[in-house]
């Protein structure tokens, strides 16, 4: 969601007051092509504040970015042990409302969807291996819990880890 907000410095607070200025003394005066220009100085004047909306809006998004790429670099290293999105806002300094609407505008998920999703590669990645049982696999993932990764995994594969690693790819 972009915020229709924009702010100007002073060098473009004064570039518009001229425009303005512009448009008053037309508005006042009694020139001929007067609607004329009244028109083309307020599209200078929507073209102004255009750019800058675009310029502050683009700049919000590269920030966004930056940020879900830091969130991925923190994830990967941390899934196995922190799995609260209140975890990764607070190593990011932002409000968890904040990485909430970054992961929703970027990614089109939660914050918990993005941690969740991680974790279930990699348990789908160790399923494949056959290295290890479920147990120790959930263990790995640090889920002390069996029975709730295990629940976990099949609210977000549809099938328990068993069955997944029985499958034929």
């Amino acid at each position: 969601n972009t915020s229709p907000e924009i702010i100007l410095d002073a060098d473009e607070v004064m570039d518009l007051k001229n425009y303005f200025s512009v448009l008053m003394n037309e508005v006042n005066g009694n020139q001929i092509l007067k609607q004329d220009k009244i028109m083309n100085v307020l599209d200078i004047i929507h073209v102004e504040l255009a750019r800058k909306y675009v310029q502050n809006h683009i700049h919000e998004a590269h920030s966004y970015n930056i940020k879900v790429s830091n969130f991925g670099l923190l994830l990967e290293q941390n899934f196995k042990n922190e799995k609260t999105p209140f975890f990764y806002a607070t190593q990011l300094h932002v409000s968890l409302k904040h990485l909430n609407r970054i992961c929703k505008e970027i990614l089109n998920k939660t914050t918990t969807q993005v941690i969740t999703q991680r974790i279930i590669l990699e348990a789908k990645r160790m399923l494949l291996e056959k290295r290890f049982s479920v147990n120790e696999i959930a263990s790995e993932l640090g889920y002390d819990d069996y029975s709730y990764f295990t629940r976990l995994f099949k609210k977000n594969t549809g099938m328990s880890p068993s069955i997944f690693r029985s499958q034929k790819y």
